[in-house]
């Protein structure tokens, strides 16, 4: 079931699709993988060389949200404050979605992906005018035809009614 514009999954709904995904994601990547022999290389690192790229790894997760926190930071103070801005948590997490779609995407619509989920979050902040930028650039890119266009302009048009319903 996808969740559109007008119809959401319940938090637990939430959950479990994220879930089954992850776990299917885990399935196609091991699926070549011998793991007798990934096991066997793990045994032979140097547990103190693991946990410091490991470490590193974190650091430089969180200094992506950081960063994301910064570049959205202004998006606030445009809105007019109304919104409170992102926590780093869910920066890190549409960080993390970005990198994943491009990693996993053959290639340049997989941009267009991250703007919509961006363009999502700006609306979450109340920056209308942002998420607005962000469709105009998926637009540029692939049209209106787009799924990533499509999505984004419901998400504005839906947004949009309710302000119109609370102003």
């Amino acid at each position: 079931m996808v969740a559109g514009p007008n119809r959401r999954l319940r938090p637990g709904g939430r959950l479990w699709l994220g879930l089954v995904f992850s776990l299917a994601c885990l399935v196609l990547a091991l699926y070549d993988i011998d793991l007798s022999e990934a096991i066997a290389t793990l045994r032979g690192t140097d547990r103190a060389w693991l946990a410091a790229s490991l470490g590193l790894v974190a650091l430089m997760v969180v200094a992506k949200g950081l960063r994301w926190r910064l570049i959205l930071q202004p998006a606030v103070a445009t809105a007019g404050g109304e919104a409170a801005p992102l926590g780093l948590g869910r920066l890190t997490s549409i960080w993390i979605a970005g990198a994943s779609l491009n990693l996993a995407l053959p290639a340049p619509r997989s941009g267009d992906l991250a703007r919509a989920y961006l363009g999502e979050a700006y609306l979450m902040k109340g920056d209308v005018a942002s998420a607005e930028r962000q469709l105009a650039e998926i637009e540029r890119r692939c049209g209106t035809p787009c799924e990533a266009h499509a999505h984004l302009a419901a998400h504005i048009a839906v947004y949009k009614a309710g302000a119109a319903k609370r102003g």
